[in-house]
């Protein structure tokens, strides 16, 4: 499954590290899909995509 977000980052936002996540939801209930590897469900159902560096504006 390919899905393509554009997300905005708050220019108020603190500089630092932040972390991308995604995780799969039931429309019909709302309830959190198990994120699946290889070897199993990964912990928090969710799969890190990528880390993102903010930093201080002018």
């Amino acid at each position: 499954m390919r899905d393509q977000y554009d997300i905005a980052i708050s220019p108020e936002a603190p500089p630092g590290e932040y972390q991308l996540e995604v995780g799969i939801y039931l429309s019909e209930t709302g309830e959190r899909l198990e994120a699946m590897g290889e070897e199993g469900a990964w912990p928090g159902s969710s799969v890190l995509l990528a880390r993102i560096a903010v930093a201080q504006s002018d």
